[in-house]
């Protein structure tokens, strides 16, 4: 950072987050480095109040840039075969799920399928060191699942398979549009939570865990718009009846984010480009 000052090259923090717990960690090296901040624009009003208290001279609430962005990549070609095979039934989403999680889901999901017969389940663990684990566990429970790095198989092939499981990498967002209801994990058997922007943003009925501590900002204005709800593992099979029973099979259209969380991208622009060449 001195280095930087010392060129006069504009030292820029964006879609900064900084929480209390992080800022009782910050030491005299981290104070002087936010010092020599030119600007920071912050993700929420928690993270400005901390940055300020932090000795950053300048910051400015930014916003959430998740919230603003583009829609995902097409999904690969190879989809249309499982969109084909499994458009008469409800699927479930579960994304980012991590160790601890995947067996609670699947108990839900199979309580699920007695009143949703056919049923299916596109899973996809958060962590890839994961998904020989999360293999090891359908087999184990004896479930006709395909996994999505594999060869795909053709349009009527998919009527043998229950469950896809999602072990490739970047498909995630899309699918989640291939969903009549999703589960974003990481807040059941962790604390921090995952990102349930992409779900919201496909119009799929959200539910997620308890422990979003990363996303505090997000999940609350969401829930208050009816957008996603919080559910606790031992809600977890009730609420996932509620709202298989109240969603439409597929979603009908891409949902609207509350107007408190879009426009990040440019407030963001604006704050920055004062210092750009």
């Amino acid at each position: 950072m001195r280095a930087l000052e010392q060129r006069g090259i504009p030292r820029l923090v964006v879609n900064g987050r900084l929480t209390d717990r992080s800022l009782k960690r910050g030491g005299r090296l981290l104070r002087r480095a936010a010092s020599r901040l030119s600007l920071v624009a912050t993700r929420d009003e928690e993270s400005l109040t901390a940055f300020l208290r932090l000795g950053a001279p300048r910051v400015q609430l930014g916003g959430n840039l998740k919230a603003d962005l583009p829609p995902p990549r097409p999904l690969p070609t190879c989809w249309s075969a499982l969109r084909s095979g499994w458009s008469p039934f409800p699927v479930l989403v579960a994304g980012n799920t991590v160790e601890g999680e995947e067996p609670a889901i699947l108990d839900a999901w199979r309580a699920a399928q007695a009143k949703n017969p056919g049923l299916r389940l596109i899973l996809a663990p958060r962590q890839p060191r994961r998904f020989e684990a999360v293999a090891e566990l359908l087999l184990g429970g004896g479930i006709p699942f395909h996994r999505a790095s594999q060869p795909w198989p053709e349009g009527a092939e998919w009527n043998h398979f229950q469950v896809l499981l999602l072990d490739t990498l970047g498909d995630l967002a899309g699918a989640y549009a291939e969903g009549t209801v999703a589960l974003v994990g990481g807040g059941w058997a962790a604390t921090g939570g995952h990102n349930p922007l992409e779900p919201v943003r496909a119009g799929v009925p959200t539910l997620l865990g308890p422990g979003y501590l990363n996303f505090e900002d997000l999940v609350p204005p969401l829930a208050e718009a009816g957008l996603l709800r919080v559910v606790s593992l031992a809600e977890l099979e009730a609420g996932l009846a509620l709202t298989l029973a109240q969603a439409p099979l597929r979603p009908i259209q891409p949902g609207a984010l509350p107007a408190a969380l879009t426009g990040a991208l440019e407030r963001t622009m604006n704050l920055i480009t004062p210092y750009l060449p």
